[in-house]
């Protein structure tokens, strides 16, 4: 399998600033240089503005935005799991029945002690499986009550 290169501006990367040029002026000209060389010219924003350009955008807005362009919908697990315990207690908090809130314990209980047990990337876990007993209290009280 071979990997494709990435695409760059002919050579720009071997490129050292010649010594008295200021940092602004040896950009710019490495830019003259390729849009001469017409290396801008089959971009998709060509002649175009740029997209949210003038918009707030939140802090990681290049993660977001990386994650979007290639392709990345993977957390690391112990992020996933942090998630996956959120949505797990308003799970808990909406069930009706007491089997559904013992099902959903179970199931983020087991996600807890496998991202505890393995070596994962990410941060490392604190988390700590769900007290059955006192889960089920707490539903059994109701909202309010806790």
């Amino acid at each position: 399998m071979t990997v494709p290169e990435a695409p760059t501006l002919r050579g720009v990367e071997e490129q050292r600033k010649p010594p008295g040029l200021g940092w602004d002026s040896w950009i710019d000209r490495l830019i003259r240089q390729a849009q001469e060389r017409g290396e801008f010219e089959h971009n998709s924003l060509h002649g175009k503005p740029i997209p949210s350009l003038g918009k707030r955008r939140p802090d990681d807005w290049f993660a977001q935005e990386l994650m979007v362009r290639e392709n990345i919908d993977r957390l690391p697990k112990t992020i996933q799991v942090r998630k996956n315990l959120d949505r797990a207690l308003e799970a808990i908090a909406a069930a009706q029945d007491e089997d559904d809130v013992r099902e959903i314990v179970a199931d983020i209980n087991a996600q807890i002690l496998d991202v505890n047990r393995k070596a994962a990337s990410g941060p490392p876990s604190n988390m700590m499986p769900l007290d059955l007993d006192r889960v089920l209290a707490t539903w059994q009280a109701g909202p309010g009550d806790s």
